[in-house]
């Protein structure tokens, strides 16, 4: 044997050893995920209850004032 036929056979040799190897660690995926999802069966989701809706924030009626300086200015 030639040694570029060597090369040729140690290349062809090497791309099915990693082919073969991508195809075994796809399978073990695969199964492995249909084992999951063979053993959790999904569950309803919880009814969520009705909260009562958020009341709208209130707004001083001068800005940002401390509520003693507004209560003063609402009484001027």
């Amino acid at each position: 044997m030639s040694s570029r036929s060597t090369l040729y056979l140690l290349t062809a040799l090497a791309a099915a050893a990693a082919l073969l190897f991508v195809i075994l660690m796809n399978s073990n995926d695969a199964s492995a995920q249909q084992a999951i999802a063979a053993t959790s069966t999904p569950t309803p989701a919880a009814v969520v209850p009705d909260f009562p809706p958020v009341p709208p924030k209130r707004t001083p009626p001068l800005g940002n004032l401390d509520s003693m300086l507004s209560q003063l200015a609402a009484r001027v």
